[in-house]
């Protein structure tokens, strides 16, 4: 199945924003990113080393904007930067006594996206996985919190691998479960039997590039049949116009299209670009 390069990147470049851009240049060309894609960024990070729940003077930190944040310095590779660090001692700074994360209650409701909701369970887990997701990927599985928050994810996982709460919870805590090791191996493997028993149809295009990228930095063999099944899915979903749809609707299917870029480039699916 042949993936039409071109027309994602002319996608990418006519609808996606300068950070947009500048993670697909440096995801299919190594190309560091402008100072002018990431300082909006960098400038809104408060003094605690978390981001705020939305871009105005005085918003105190959110746990889930903090996540997004180091996201972005991921991808455009600042991840060993100060700002990541402080973003990281910000996650360690708000880990609760039981080794889960939740949002900052203070935060008006307004404030926060719909899927957020301090105190429940389904926004515990998704930032408690999303957590440990990146202070494994930045720290290893030795670093206290993560373990901590490892720990917690486990304890929750039903019998039959399931997360609560959101489906983006499952991969998340799987990929943790991966980056635990022997510990948790047989949670990571409950896990992705469960996600292997969801139909195509429970699957948005943005979640199988998210949850693939996920396992796979987490360590998911590349002959899984989890990871066949997301990039056989990624291959036919492609759009006429070269972009790939978005679970939060059309205005970010730029963003969903360069994270299909970046799995499919990984897995040698797509050429190499000469600069």
């Amino acid at each position: 199945m042949t993936i039409d390069l071109s027309s994602s990147i002319h996608y990418v470049s006519e609808n996606g924003t300068i950070l947009e851009r500048a993670r697909m240049l440096r995801i299919l060309m190594d190309v560091p990113p402008s100072v002018e894609a990431y300082q909006k960024l960098l400038d809104s990070q408060n003094a605690d080393g978390g981001f705020p729940s939305r871009p105005k003077p005085g918003s105190e930190s959110a746990v889930d904007s903090t996540l997004t944040a180091l996201w972005q310095f991921d991808e455009l590779g600042l991840m060993e930067g100060e700002p990541a660090r402080r973003a990281l001692d910000f996650l360690r700074a708000v880990q609760r006594a039981d080794g889960g994360l939740d949002e900052n209650a203070a935060l008006p409701e307004h404030d926060l996206p719909p899927w957020i909701r301090p105190g429940e369970e389904s926004t515990r887990l998704y930032l408690t996985g999303y957590a440990a997701y990146w202070l494994g990927i930045a720290s290893g599985a030795g670093d206290p919190t993560f373990q901590q928050a490892a720990a917690f994810l486990a304890a929750r996982q039903q019998d039959d691998g399931r997360l609560p709460g959101y489906m983006h919870n499952n991969w998340l805590a799987t990929s943790a479960f991966l980056m635990a090791g022997e510990r948790c191996a047989q949670n990571a493997g409950r896990g992705l039997d469960f996600m292997l028993m969801l139909s195509r149809a429970d699957w948005a295009d943005s979640q199988l590039s998210w949850a693939l990228d996920c396992l796979t930095r987490a360590g998911i063999p590349t002959n899984h049949p989890f990871t066949r099944f997301c990039l056989d899915e990624i291959q036919a979903r492609q759009a006429g116009d070269g972009s790939w749809a978005s679970e939060d609707g059309p205005s970010f299917a730029a963003s969903a299209t360069v994270g299909a870029i970046k799995v499919l480039k990984h897995y040698g699916l797509i050429a190499d670009l000469d600069e």
